[in-house]
């Protein structure tokens, strides 16, 4: 899943890098919530990307304020995979990659933790896991960066050039995850 930000265009380099050595067909998904001012401007960015690496682009944008009335986070993690597995159906598509973070992963042990969630909540963001599993189609979600931090990914954008936008909607505290995560950095 390409956002746009430092996180996937990181993980996008390092996948076309590596598909240049052993090719395999690559697709680059962008979900457009139209929360902020940027929200269009890293949309386009992900396609041009897309089109620059002459990779096969999926977009979907929605009102999301229309859609998820409440509970954002829950709603729209549940709204991105249904539509990330109908594209894995509709294109033959087996594994499904995230840039997901060592510090994703603390801040969700963290966030758990405060609030007392089940067990297997608590053991944070799995390395990977099934979408979909049946006699017909298996969807496998892949996080290759879990073990990666924030600073390394940084450093490396920084060292091959690499072009990002930040989203602002990661600092408002409205959003649980960006609470905790201005919780954990003060």
């Amino acid at each position: 899943a390409l956002s746009g930000g430092i996180d996937s265009i990181v993980l996008s380099d390092i996948l076309l890098k590596i598909n240049k050595t052993i090719p395999f067909k690559l697709f680059f998904f962008h979900m457009n919530y139209n929360m902020h001012s940027k929200s269009k401007l890293m949309q386009d960015y992900c396609n041009d990307f897309a089109l620059k690496n002459n990779v096969k682009f999926f977009n979907k944008s929605i009102d999301s304020n229309k859609i998820f009335k409440i509970n954002f986070e829950s709603n729209a993690r549940k709204y991105r995979y249904q539509e990330l597995k109908n594209i894995c159906l509709r294109n033959n598509i087996n594994y499904i990659l995230t840039a997901h973070h060592e510090n994703d992963q603390i801040e969700t042990i963290y966030m758990c933790k405060k609030n007392n969630s089940s067990w297997i909540s608590k053991i944070g963001i799995r390395e990977k896991f099934h979408l979909l599993k049946n006699n017909k189609n298996k969807i496998t979600v892949l996080r290759p960066m879990l073990s990666v931090n924030k600073e390394s990914i940084i450093k490396y954008a920084k060292m091959n050039k690499l072009k990002f936008y930040d989203d602002p909607t990661n600092l408002d505290s409205k959003f649980l995850r960006n609470k905790i995560r201005l919780e954990l950095n003060s």
